[in-house]
């Protein structure tokens, strides 16, 4: 048995030079013993000392995270389990008269580091979700993210890409914790402007664009800037049919209204936005969203 236990559940041997019968043999478990269930999420390991204990044993459990998140409580999901710490990655419970659930969840941290992907911006490493304040509303997770200010009162802001694989995990993992995974999920990015710009080129890779479009991202907000901005699903995958490479979001002030206009707006500010992308060196503007919405608004 390759100095494998042969009471282990799981055991290795090396091919003899003939053909092998093996046989599990299996034994009734005591009375008054019950079963231990650990989930985790997907986000990290988690274990207990045991699969299986009679009342009353004290009952040892461990949490290790995946890189990028660490850990943030255990939840009892079924059975009287007191713990002697929830938020200890390590703690222990004493077992009790019937079967046993619990669960491990985690905080996402951003995977570590800046994650700045160029020059002319950067996404923080927290990330944040929100609920919504009605039952169907998507769970959202939000990223800072620092624009760098530029000639003639424009800003700039490049979105790492870890920014989006992130916030997209972190709302998988958060909706499917708080049982929403049926309203879907969105990523809002939240820029902090440099003081007198008043233009904003906010620009996506192609691979962020691919994530958020193959996640099923309901919803894409870019707020913080002069002008409040969302994609809904529909818009973000026509963005992504329409387009090669990286994607460029603009907000720019109009400044070619017309005198008729002029009066009937007044002193309210308007601006023009684009979805574009460059090819063979052309710059090249998403005309149409067909059947997908921009919802624009000016905070």
């Amino acid at each position: 048995m390759d100095g494998t236990s042969k009471t282990n559940a799981t055991v290795k041997f090396i091919m003899p030079e003939h053909e092998v019968t093996a046989t599990a043999t299996y034994e009734a478990l005591p009375a008054n013993t019950y079963y231990i269930t650990v989930r985790n999420n997907g986000n990290g390991t988690a274990r207990a000392n045991v699969n299986s204990a009679v009342q009353g044993t004290e009952i040892t459990l461990t949490a290790t995270p995946n890189s990028g998140y660490s850990f943030k409580a255990w939840e009892v999901i079924s059975g009287d389990v007191v713990f002697a710490n929830s938020g200890s990655a390590t703690t222990t419970f004493t077992m009790p008269a019937n079967n046993v659930t619990v669960t491990a969840n985690w905080s996402y941290n951003g995977g570590g580091g800046g994650g700045n992907s160029g020059s002319s911006g950067s996404g923080s490493t927290t990330t944040t979700t929100t609920t919504g304040k009605t039952p169907d509303q998507p769970v959202t997770a939000a990223v800072s993210v620092t624009a760098t200010a530029g000639a003639n009162s424009a800003a700039s802001a490049s979105i790492p890409e870890k920014s989006i694989t992130g916030a997209i995990a972190k709302a998988q993992s958060d909706a499917k914790a708080l049982g929403k995974t049926e309203n879907g999920i969105a990523v809002a990015l939240h820029v902090t402007m440099p003081k007198g710009a008043t233009s904003l080129t906010a620009t996506l890779t192609r691979n962020s664009l691919n994530s958020l479009v193959s996640a099923g991202v309901i919803s894409l907000e870019l707020n913080g800037s002069p002008v409040a901005v969302s994609f809904d699903k529909k818009a973000l995958a026509e963005i992504q049919k329409q387009s090669s490479g990286n994607i460029s979001i603009t907000i720019v002030p109009n400044v070619s209204l017309s005198a008729s206009a002029k009066a009937m707006i007044g002193t309210r500010p308007v601006y023009d936005l684009m979805v574009s992308y460059t090819k063979d060196g052309k710059n090249i503007i998403v005309s149409s969203f067909s059947g997908g919405t921009a919802t624009v608004s000016i905070p």
